[in-house]
């Protein structure tokens, strides 16, 4: 289920960020967008629009008993 992550703290939302940008970093390398050296730099840009995004209320949040093993 999605929510808008008022209730999430700041550590979540960190993680949050964080699994966003791997995710977005893992599929430009998989398009071949990016190369492998730049990785590092593509997370730190995708962590800043996840936050850029929350703040916005357009980043949606998934409860974690939600997440598909």
């Amino acid at each position: 289920m999605q929510h808008d992550g008022k209730t999430l703290t700041k550590e979540q939302r960190e993680k949050g960020y964080k699994t966003y940008a791997r995710i977005e970093t893992v599929m430009d390398l998989c398009d071949d967008k990016i190369q492998q050296q730049q990785a590092k730099k593509q997370q730190r840009y995708y962590i800043n629009v996840a936050k850029k995004l929350d703040k916005q209320g357009k980043l949606k949040w998934i409860s974690p008993s939600d997440q598909q093993v």
